[in-house]
C-alpha cells in the first residue's frame, strides 16, 4: 500500500477530535507539544483548531513525540481510515468525565448538590 505523506495544511475539525481524544486519554495538554515545537501554546491551539497551518515536519514531529502510536497515523498520512475504537475512545472519555464529575459531586452539602445540578441542566438543555 501507497502511503502518501501529508504535507503542509490546515487541520480538519476531525483531525483535532482524534488528537483531543488520544491526549486527554494519556492525561496530556497542549503544552509538551507547544514547546516541542518551540511555539507558544496559544499558537498551537490555532494550529490544532484549523486556523494556521501546521507543517509536515510539525506533524512528524508530534507523530514522533507521541510514540508513534497507530491511532495518530492520521497526522502523517492521508491514508488513514476511521476505526471503531473512535467510538470506544468516546466512551472512555465520557467515562472519565463521568468519574471526575460523580468525584465532585460527591461529599459535598446538599445546596452545593443543588447548584451543581442546577448548572449541569444548563449545559445538557444548551446541547439537547
Amino acid at each position: 500500500m501507497e502511503i502518501r505523506v501529508k504535507q503542509t495544511g490546515y487541520m480538519s475539525p476531525e483531525e483535532k477530535r482524534k488528537l483531543d481524544i488520544y491526549l486527554f486519554g494519556k492525561g496530556l495538554s497542549y503544552e509538551p507539544i507547544a514547546k516541542l515545537l518551540k511555539v507558544s501554546r496559544p499558537a498551537i491551539s490555532l494550529k490544532f483548531g484549523g486556523k494556521r497551518p501546521i507543517s509536515a515536519e510539525e506533524r512528524r514531529k508530534i507523530y514522533n513525540f507521541l510514540d508513534e502510536d497507530s491511532s495518530l497515523d492520521f497526522l502523517v498520512n492521508d491514508n488513514s481510515q476511521d476505526t471503531p475504537e473512535i467510538d470506544e475512545s468516546w466512551n472512555q472519555l465520557f467515562d472519565s468525565y463521568y468519574n471526575k464529575l460523580r468525584g465532585v459531586y460527591e461529599g459535598q452539602k446538599p445546596e452545593v448538590k443543588g447548584k451543581f445540578l442546577g448548572e449541569l441542566e444548563k449545559i445538557i438543555g444548551k446541547y439537547s
